[in-house]
């Protein structure tokens, strides 16, 4: 069933990602990964718009990072929300690693639910959160958005990976 994301009725005004080229590029590497996927499976952890971006930016596979999540129960919005640092999880240490470029865990469930307000305001329309084609349309415009936020400073961050 699609479920769809109309952002006119979102409260959530927070701020997005800290700005880097390197997650830019990561951002719409994976835009490119998820469009070009026969396996984009928005109920797989390592799948979905979440999975796809972990494995963009670091070395798990997508096995790995569903196994890792399916410890406890919940989806990335749940994940993001049990986030501890010093748990122990194995999804906390990639929620972690996510932290590390930049991300916030606001980030992380609004990618699970394509559901950022000023990324929705970019795109001027509603998108559905489990077709790979809105997700695609989600990342790009995410990507051009901290584009646009990034100065001159030297922020690349730590070095993406693809898996």
């Amino acid at each position: 069933m699609k479920t769809l994301v109309n952002f006119e009725n979102i409260e959530d005004d927070h701020t997005m990602a800290i700005p880097s080229k390197t997650l830019i590029k990561a951002l719409r590497e994976t835009a490119k990964r998820v469009m070009e996927s026969p396996r984009y499976e928005w109920g797989h952890m390592g799948r979905c718009s979440c999975g796809f971006l972990v494995t963009t930016l670091t070395e798990h596979t997508p096995g790995a990072v569903h196994q890792a999540a399916m410890i406890r129960e919940g989806d990335w919005s749940e994940q993001a929300n049990l986030y501890c640092k010093d748990s122990g999880f194995a999804i906390d240490d990639i929620v972690n690693q996510l932290l590390d470029f930049g991300l916030n865990v606001h980030d992380i469930h609004d990618l699970e639910w394509l559901s950022n307000t000023l990324v929705l305001e970019e795109v001027g329309r509603q998108l559905v959160r489990n077709e790979k084609e809105d997700v695609f349309v989600y990342l790009m415009a995410w990507a051009s958005l901290l584009e646009k936020d990034l100065d001159d400073q030297d922020n690349e961050g730590p070095s993406v990976h693809a898996a």
